[in-house]
């Protein structure tokens, strides 16, 4: 198992689609760009991988995870739900962006959240670099 490095957590809330992937409902959206973004990365590792996802949102509600331009998850129960990866996370840079398509209408009045926790892998020599700059 490489050598992990706890990274923090980010939470996002959900506002109205401005993509125009998700329209008339709920998105949320990570990344490094405060116009993109709901909530930023706010990471100091060139490399980087969420391990846990905690949602929660309206009752009876689905989401899809896409990570840039393409599909990576669906969610069947984004209402109330976690997502966790001891081996493997979603490999993720700081210039990436997440988002969290939601069904629930966005007229609703009960924005969804979304926790991810984050890990860097210290066996990756960039990162290596990087933690030893903070020490």
């Amino acid at each position: 198992m490489p050598p992990y490095v706890g990274a923090g957590s980010v939470v996002g809330t959900g506002v109205a689609d401005t993509t125009g992937l998700n329209p008339g409902n709920w998105t949320v959206t990570f990344g490094s760009s405060a116009q993109q973004s709901t909530a930023q990365w706010n990471i100091n590792f060139p490399y980087f991988e969420v391990y846990k996802i905690v949602l929660a949102g309206a009752p009876n509600t689905t989401a899809v995870i896409r990570i840039d331009q393409r599909n990576w998850d669906f969610i069947q129960r984004a209402d109330i739900n976690s997502w966790e990866a001891p081996n493997t996370g979603m490999p993720l840079t700081p210039d990436q962006s997440v988002y969290f398509f939601y069904s629930d209408a966005d007229t609703d009045g009960e924005p969804p959240t979304v926790t991810m926790w984050l890990r860097a892998d210290l066996g990756i020599p960039a990162n290596s670099a990087q933690a030893g700059a903070f020490t």
